[in-house]
């Protein structure tokens, strides 16, 4: 069998340069919105067999806008983001959307949640619907600002 080793050495070949074109060849995406609106966030991972691992994490926010809001809270997704990885887990690709210009999401908002008013998280969601930056942009940091100071002041 004089011609074995020359297959086998143009089998390797052939499977480096597989190996090699695999690494640029997305094979799952994992994509993430957040709510305008409540500062939610949700994603599942998308291959090219389907969508899988769906999940979402509620802010408190919302939560508590469940609560108040008979008709339900109304949702506006924004993709932030949609990373692409290869057949080795590795990133081929960053894909970032328009996250909105605050974030509802973390311990400040959770304590001032917590000692709001019903009318101060309506007003919040209502200027929230309206996608004024400017006011909305306002708004957030005073939130913030009070959030932080209630966290500083806990026992």
């Amino acid at each position: 069998m004089p011609g074995m080793p020359v297959r086998w050495i143009i089998a390797c070949v052939l499977l480096v340069i597989i190996g090699v074109v695999l690494i640029q060849v997305p094979v799952s995406t994992r994509v993430t919105k957040v709510d305008a609106h409540t500062g939610s966030r949700s994603g599942h991972t998308r291959t090219w067999f389907g969508t899988f691992g769906r999940w979402q994490e509620i802010t408190a926010f919302e939560r508590r806008l469940e609560r108040l809001l008979s008709g339900g809270v109304e949702h506006r997704w924004v993709f932030i983001s949609g990373d692409e990885y290869n057949v080795y887990g590795g990133t081929v690709a960053f894909n970032c959307g328009n996250n909105p210009a605050f974030e509802l999401h973390g311990a400040w908002i959770d304590r001032w949640v917590e000692q709001a008013s019903d009318a101060d998280l309506l007003d919040l969601y209502h200027l929230l619907r309206t996608r004024d930056r400017v006011k909305i942009t306002a708004a957030v940091r005073a939130i913030a600002d009070r959030g932080l100071e209630l966290l500083r002041n806990q026992p």
